[in-house]
């Protein structure tokens, strides 16, 4: 393993419990001040604007997805571009006007946000990189001239509740604009713009499972990718869980009425628990990747992704794994592929060509086997879930045949390369605080289902291989991998990873005699 020194160490939210599934734009409402005191310590805020967001379920005559579709949301006023290395922005933006006139939408370009992504390592790191060294593949020596753009632009939309992003871009990748475009998906981190649990909210429970050696997963470093640390008094956060930089954090409830402003509200910390649970000494390090209403989408996450990295490939620092429980199905370009968010496939590319960190990420709980990206991309490890709360060991993190049921809620498919534990999962989670009205109190810790655990669940594995072997995550995965218990063609074909028992290694293997479940 590549020893680094981790330096890996996002603003008011809108309360919102759920939306509907339907095609229509999504506001979040403005906080009403209420009487209720903020928890001590606590400041309260005036909300931020909120992030308008259309729902799309597929109707019309142009349907988003023809095929197998979902309920999908994303931004009404946003198109992101990823225009080929060379062409100038300028460029760009007359493709994009030239496109709105051919499909007779009166939008105006407004502004735009150039993102730019870790530059290229040059030749000489590439050479070592697959001759197998790590630690000379970073570095910053190719220019911003050669390195991949995502632009943002912003629209002025005549009618936000009809847009007509999706025919803009499928517009945008034909003849004569050849511009690959997608919409600015919403990212969410569990059953898409509908808006809540796959098992409904968070269950009170009285503590973690008993944590594993202390020592697991020592001197790996995992970047986490969510919705920034809370307030201590307001959230139970694991000692080896904390803020990459004093900016990157959550606010449970702005207005202090008692209940958490977002479903997934302290989803970060929660993450951070499967950790403290599994590999106990591997450091987790949450950067925040919302938009100031706590609302993700492709362009806000991409925007800290690639900030973020490129920071880490200039002072060689890059971490050892990437943790994304968060994703999305895509709309369809018309001609058979998705319209896949570009802006998190640039980051999953350029991670991939730097082969200094291993992207693991969340394959999404709306039991479908539709990709959800960016779990879908190449070279990211995809992790759904499965219930291995049902056996007869009774413990929810383990199984004797490292495998259990398929979660009735988990997405699926050959896209899918692992399974992890994700029903019953017993976490850190809120102090103090309600998750709906007339719900009970928790205090600081919570059973949650979905397979924004799961992929924490496998990355743990992951960090307890490399800390023993002294593995890359690259060699690590596939050695866990290979451990696992195989799932069936129905489901995939992807691995089952639970444990076998709480004190077995991330690569021991089930009984020959015991069949999978999964």
């Amino acid at each position: 393993m590549n020893q680094r020194t981790p330096a890996w160490r996002g603003p008011r939210r809108s309360p919102r419990r759920s939306r509907p599934a339907a095609a229509a734009l999504c506001a979040l409402a403005a906080a009403a001040a209420l009487a209720a005191p903020a928890a001590p310590g606590v400041a309260l805020a005036a909300p931020p604007p909120p992030t308008p967001i259309f729902v799309d379920a597929s109707a019309g005559p142009e349907p988003c997805m023809a095929s197998n579709p979902r309920t999908v949301g994303y931004r009404p006023d946003r198109i992101v571009l990823r225009p080929p290395i060379g062409m100038s922005q300028a460029t760009a933006i007359n493709k994009v006007q030239g496109a709105l006139a051919a499909i007779g939408y009166p939008a105006v370009v407004g502004p735009v946000e150039t993102i730019l992504m870790p530059p290229p390592p040059p030749v000489a790191p590439l050479a070592a990189r697959r001759a197998g060294s790590r630690a000379a593949a970073s570095g910053s020596a190719a220019s911003d001239d050669a390195t991949v753009k995502i632009l943002s632009v912003t629209l002025s939309v005549p009618s936000p509740d009809s847009p007509k992003i999706v025919k803009l871009a499928r517009r945008l990748r034909l003849p004569p604009y050849n511009l690959p475009a997608s919409p600015d998906y919403e990212m969410e981190p569990s059953s898409g713009p509908i808006g809540m649990w796959p098992n409904g909210m968070p269950r009170l429970a009285s503590g973690l499972t008993p944590p594993r050696a202390a020592t697991l997963g020592a001197g790996v470093t995992a970047a986490l990718y969510d919705t920034g640390m809370g307030p201590t008094a307001q959230s139970n956060q694991p000692p080896n869980v904390s803020k990459l930089t004093p900016a990157d954090v959550e606010t449970i409830d702005g207005n202090g009425d008692g209940i958490v402003d977002l479903y997934y509200g302290n989803h970060a910390p929660a993450i951070g628990g499967v950790f403290a649970t599994l590999a106990p000494a591997a450091v987790v390090k949450v950067s925040r990747m919302t938009e100031p209403d706590g609302l993700a989408t492709d362009v806000s996450a991409t925007r800290r992704m690639a900030s973020t990295l490129r920071n880490a490939n200039d002072h060689n620092n890059w971490p050892d794994m990437i943790v994304n429980a968060f994703g999305s199905p895509a709309c369809e370009t018309g001609t058979g592929a998705d319209l896949a968010p570009l802006g998190l496939e640039a980051v999953a590319e350029a991670v991939d060509v730097h082969d200094q960190a291993l992207i693991v990420a969340s394959a999404g709980n709306e039991n479908t086997s539709r990709p959800y990206y960016p779990a879908a991309f190449p070279g990211v490890v995809a992790v759904g879930a499965v219930d291995t709360s049902v056996d007869a060991d009774l413990n929810p993190w383990t199984s004797p045949s490292r495998s259990g049921p398929r979660a009735s809620f988990s997405n699926f498919g050959t896209w899918v390369d692992a399974f992890g534990s994700g029903v019953k999962l017993p976490t850190t989670h809120v102090i103090g605080l309600r998750f709906e009205p007339n719900g009970p109190i928790f205090g600081g810790y919570g059973e949650v289902d979905g397979t924004s655990f799961a992929a924490p669940e496998v990355a743990s594995l992951i960090a307890e291989h490399m800390a023993a072997t002294g593995k890359d995550a690259d060699a690590a995965w596939a050695d866990v991998a290979a451990s696992g218990t195989r799932c069936s063609t129905a489901n995939g074909g992807g691995v089952a990873l639970a444990l076998t028992s709480m004190t077995a290694s991330a690569t021991t293997p089930k009984p020959k005699a015991t069949p999978s479940a999964c």
